[in-house]
Formats: structure tokens, sequence, C-alpha cells
């Protein structure tokens, strides 16, 4: 490590970060951190083995997977989804992992759908090319006190009571309820992102690499040094809110430019950022 590295220090308004303390601040984040899932997810093969666990699907294979995706319509809100992936079959798994209690789940999770519905919807297309869908929400409390630790939503007639498939499947998962089943683990594993816990495949060795190898502290830094910059990660380890605004408003502006077609050039333009980065909200 060079001088000029251990030295280097980044200013957000009366915070001075050096890399040493950013490393200490990554070892303290979980997988209910915006910042770190969104490193960790960033992983094909992480994010496949979250969602073999949560499906019951051992044979489920992922295409591709995106982080922090934004779904854009100009005439309603955009939809921030944590994870959207793609699977080999040509379904659509979307993953909100949420940490605030406070918020509408059920209304939140309507809203969503509906926005990955319109955004797969080309236009032209007919109604039969949409694919099926599987919204995974992911919650600290069992907001329903059901005393499970997940439950999936089933749509049936009313007329004969047999079910209704449309190709939409929701499913919610909580964190409060630990009844020592395989989803309970993966969800106490959530809550810590321990380093030294390998239990849990490939998701255990993405966290391992962001938390304990030099290549890992310098793509979690790359990501915080933006967040820090912008006040993301302010008041995040407390589970506070203040601060986190700026950084928040600037990465979703910049991902719905991307959408629009925008360079990253016009982007930074547009928000009065460098094109390094724009580049790394991008990434």
């Amino acid at each position: 490590m060079t001088e000029e590295r251990e030295e280097a220090i980044v200013r957000s308004d009366d915070i001075i970060t050096t890399r040493e303390q950013k490393i200490a601040a990554i070892q303290k984040f979980t997988l209910f951190s915006d910042t770190f899932a969104r490193v960790v997810f960033e992983d094909v093969a992480a994010c496949q083995y979250v969602l073999r666990i949560l499906t019951g699907d051992r044979k489920l294979r992922l295409r591709w997977s995106k982080t922090q995706y934004v779904l854009s319509k100009l005439v309603s809100h955009d939809a921030w989804l944590d994870v959207l992936a793609e699977s080999v079959k040509d379904e659509v798994f979307a993953l909100e992992i949420q940490s605030r209690d406070d918020v509408d789940h059920p209304h939140r999770v309507r809203f969503y759908e509906s926005m990955i519905d319109s955004h797969f919807l080309e236009k032209g297309s007919t109604y039969d090319e949409l694919p099926d869908v599987t919204l995974i929400y992911i919650c600290r409390k069992d907001f329903l006190d059901g005393g499970v630790v997940s439950w999936s939503v089933e749509k049936y007639r009313s007329v004969q009571g047999k079910r209704y498939e449309d190709g939409l499947h929701t499913m919610y998962v909580n964190a409060e309820i630990d009844d020592g089943s395989e989803i309970a683990r993966l969800m106490q594993y959530l809550l810590t992102a321990d380093p030294e816990d390998m239990s849990h495949g490939a998701l255990s060795k993405r966290v391992r690499f962001l938390k304990c190898t030099e290549k890992g502290w310098d793509r979690m830094c790359e990501v915080t040094d933006l967040f820090w910059r912008s006040g993301y990660v302010v008041g995040e380890e407390k589970g506070e809110h203040r601060g986190m605004n700026r950084g928040i408003r600037l990465t979703k502006q910049a991902l719905v430019f991307q959408a629009q077609g925008k360079t990253q050039e016009e982007i930074a333009k547009e928000l009065n950022l460098s094109r390094k980065e724009v580049a790394l909200i991008l990434e």
C-alpha cells in the first residue's frame, strides 16, 4: 500500500474518513445496509444462492442480476429495486430488502410489481409476452404478526376456490421469526454478514471477499467514497436517515438519466459530478 493511498482522506461536511476508518466501518455493514447489499449482489453467484434458498428451487440458474435498478416512468414515481435478476428460463426475480418498519409494505409491493410489468412489456408487445415475475420482500419485523419466517400471497377464484394463476408471485420474508429453518438461518446471516461464517456458499464467499481482502476493500471503498462525499453513509450505521437523502437522490437521478439514454458526460453535467463519480454510480 502506498503512502499516498494510506493517507487518502475523504471529507463530507465535518466528517474526515481515512481508508482504515472506512475498512472498520465496512466490517459493521450487514445485508440490510443498502450500500453493502448493492455490492454483494453485484455477484450473480451470491444472488443466485439467496434466490435458490428463498424459492426452494435448487436448480435455479440466473442469466444476470443488477442492483439498485431503477424502473422509471415520466408520469409516475420511480421504483428503485435492490436487486433485479433474470433466470435462464426468462423468469424475472426482484429482491427488496427493507430495513425500515414505518412503511406500508403491501402497497409498496403492489407498486413495485406494477412497475416491473410495465418495464418488461415493450410497446407493441402482447400481454402473453409478460414474463413470470417473483417479488421477494424481506423486512426485519414480522409486520403482520403471522408467526412464520416466510409466506406467499396466493390468488384463488371465489366461486370454485381454485388457484388463479397470472404469472405473478409474491413472497414475504422476515428476520424476526427464527424457526430454525434454512430460510430463517439465511435471514439471521443477513442481519450479521459475519465474514467468519462460511455456511452460506457463494454468499459467504462474497461477503468474506468484501470484508477481508484488499481487492474487496478497494471495491467497497470505491462505493463508500462516493456515498460519503454525497452524504449517503452518514448516520447509516446508527440506522439514521439524516444525511442519506442527498446520496440517494444523486444515485437515483443518475440511474434515471441513464435509462433515458444520456451519456455519462451528460449525466455528470446534469448532476454537477465528475465523470468518474458517475461511472462509479452506474457500475
